[in-house]
């Protein structure tokens, strides 16, 4: 799903009396798969995370991640959800901005696994 902020914009914020300043975001017009391909032709292979089964690259644990990505993230790095987990129950607060804690929603998701 392409994304919708512009793909050129002048940055007000950042252009000054000496420079103008644009934002150039060209991805946000592509699709998915037109993203990969146009790593696998510059000769590159994506990152790991989306072999493993991520839908977007972040840390493990992401505030914003999917229920997907945490369990992704749980199948693959269990010990740092125990970490997430401990310092949930220790600080009464949870780490994702649902404020549903990690584990629960890393077992609601679905994690795509590679053959």
């Amino acid at each position: 799903m392409p994304c919708t902020q512009q793909v050129l914009v002048e940055n007000g914020t950042q252009t000054n009396g000496k420079r103008t300043w644009f934002d150039f975001l060209p991805i946000h017009t592509m699709l998915t798969d037109e993203v990969f391909e146009t790593i696998r032709k510059a000769g590159q292979r994506p990152h790991y995370a989306y072999a493993l089964g991520n839908e977007r690259l972040s840390c493990v644990f992401c505030i914003m991640a999917s229920k997907n990505d945490l369990g992704v993230g749980a199948c693959h790095r269990p010990e740092l959800l125990n970490d997430y987990e401990a310092i949930e129950r220790k600080t009464g607060y949870t780490m994702h901005m649902s404020r549903v804690p990690l584990r629960e929603l890393s077992e609601q998701g679905n994690p795509r696994r590679a053959a």
